[in-house]
């Protein structure tokens, strides 16, 4: 594919994501109220834990090993049955878990002993979340990019749909059991793509499992299990304990805000790798490595404090358009929020160094003692300024997460000489 197009079907992709994501957010917040987006936020991150342990890092493994195979059958054959292997392994004990941990996990994460009956919903949707990324691993290693941003565009789209008319009809029980299914609709569409291509036959996807490559798989675990899973951790933890102690209203209102900075920091955040994971690639002395990261982080940290600026001074109209009026107390958390991402973008910027020059052991420490600090903060800081209090966590991790950043890379950004 050539780069044109690959930034015509990336753009797409984003452009409709965005739209989706606004349009959601004024969903949930008209139907479901700052209850339900505390709920949908808590399942969200959920789901999304629980396919970061295992469909992210299968998703870079078969990437990876599908695009070095090259065509070669008897490997690529080799690699998929030992992916869908290990991925049944892994799904029916996460579905087995679920199953006999439905009531406590229900009431502990959304409030409510009733809601069992959604864990088991997504007991039973494991299995097509997982394979989903799966497929689209295989289909990205055979660069089939537009074919893999078309399929991904119309699930959203699909998934968009079913939560909307769930949300609707049902009210907060619909909308959870919306988003479930949403996630598990992508796999259909994902695999109805794969076969017409005929990115695979059905005796290669079946293939002998192989002990060699299912420890290649494996060794992509400990990494991305560290970044997937303890950022999705951490936010049900902080969201958990602001409806324990302040109700399930103002975690509402958190997830109101955070959902806002989600949002528009995935667009800063798509266009920087896009940009700047390359450009780090191919530069190898220090000094021009260091003008590179302060020249990006500069001026990503510029337009972002811009951006923040517009919100905070638009914020009570951006709460009318996209909230409604049950939201008004958010307004009080904007300032740290926004400050908060700031830092984040930067420590995000900074962190993109740490992959590209192979900082293991610090990308490591950092991917889990920094969740671990936010929810350390915030419920120190929840105890003494309410909700407040974890917007201020939010700023007080990220300055930190920074700062151990600059001394992570100091032998670069500090480097001499020309």
């Amino acid at each position: 594919m050539g780069l044109k197009r690959a930034f015509f079907f990336g753009g797409t992709q984003s452009m409709v994501r965005l739209a989706l994501s606004f349009a959601s957010v004024k969903i949930t917040a008209v139907y479901l109220g700052p209850e339900g987006i505390a709920l949908t936020g808590q399942i969200a991150n959920l789901i999304n834990l629980l396919s970061g342990m295992m469909a992210t890092p299968l998703n870079t493994a078969v990437t990876r090993f599908t695009a070095e195979y090259n065509g070669d059958e008897v490997k690529v054959s080799r690699l998929l049955g030992s992916a869908v292997k290990l991925t049944l392994l892994l799904c029916l004990i996460v579905t087995g878990c679920l199953i006999l941990a439905a009531e406590p996990l229900a009431r502990r994460f959304l409030q409510n002993a009733g809601y069992a009956w959604i864990i088991l919903l997504l007991a039973g949707s494991i299995i097509p979340i997982v394979f989903s990324p799966l497929i689209s691993g295989l289909l990205t290693g055979q660069k089939r990019m537009g074919l893999v941003s078309t399929a991904m565009t119309v699930n959203n789209l699909l998934g968009f749909a079913v939560f909307v008319s769930l949300s609707v009809s049902a009210g907060i029980p619909g909308g959870l059991e919306g988003l479930v299914i949403s996630y598990g609709l992508g796999f259909f569409f994902m695999l109805l793509c794969a076969l017409r291509v005929r990115a695979f036959t059905w005796r290669q996807l079946w293939g002998t499992a192989s002990g060699s490559e299912a420890r290649k798989i494996l060794g992509f675990f400990p990494l991305l299990i560290a970044h997937a899973v303890c950022g999705p951790l951490a936010l049900i933890l902080i969201r958990d304990q602001i409806a324990q102690r302040v109700g399930l209203g103002e975690a509402g209102n958190w997830q109101a805000v955070w959902r806002l900075s989600e949002v528009y920091l995935t667009v800063f955040a798509s266009s920087l790798s896009l940009y700047f994971m390359p450009r780090l690639a191919e530069i190898t002395h220090p000094f021009e490595l260091r003008r590179e990261i302060l020249r990006t982080v500069g001026a990503v940290c510029g337009l972002l404090s811009l951006a923040a600026l517009a919100l905070f001074f638009c914020r009570d109209l951006v709460i009318h358009l996209l909230f409604t009026a049950k939201f008004i107390s958010m307004r009080d958390l904007f300032p740290a929020q926004l400050v908060g991402d700031v830092f984040k973008m930067a420590s995000w910027s900074c962190g993109f160094v740490l992959v590209a020059k192979d900082y293991k052991k610090w990308y490591m420490t950092l991917e889990v003692l920094i969740p671990a600090l936010f929810v350390g903060l915030s419920i120190y800081f929840l105890q003494v300024w309410g909700t407040k209090g974890v917007t201020y966590a939010y700023v007080t991790t990220y300055a930190c997460n920074l700062i151990l950043l600059i001394i992570a890379l100091r032998k670069i950004i500090f480097a001499r000489g020309r």
